[in-house]
This record gives structure tokens, sequence and C-alpha cells, in this order.
């Protein structure tokens, strides 16, 4: 999150996005918190243990696998 201010300026500024607008939010939704939110996800990961909690479902389905 040390650089997310300037990621977020520079990708608007690079794709010519108006300041203020709402698409610049876009840009900080999918630059600097969706990494940070990988990172925290990743970091969680011990093997495959995290996914014990999950709840599953098993489908029926005619197609291949």
């Amino acid at each position: 999150m040390e650089v997310a201010q300037d990621w977020g300026k520079t990708a608007t500024r690079k794709k010519r996005i108006p300041e203020g607008s709402a698409l610049a939010g876009e840009e900080w939704d999918t630059g600097p918190y969706a990494v940070d939110g990988l990172i925290q996800t990743l970091s969680q990961i011990d093997g495959e243990a995290f996914l014990k909690h999950l709840p599953t479902q098993e489908l029926t389905t005619d197609r291949p696998q």
C-alpha cells in the first residue's frame, strides 16, 4: 500500500481519466486494492488447509471432465 497513491494517480493519468471521475475509483479497485486483497489471501494459505472450512457441493453433469 506504500505505492497505492502513486499507482492510482499514474493509472488514471496514463488512461487520461479526468480527476474525480468515477472511473478513477475503478483504477483503485482493480489496482492497489485488488493486489492488497490478493496478498492478504495468499498470506493466509497454508498448503490447501484454508479450503477445509469452505462449504462444497458436488454437481452432476453429462459433460465429460
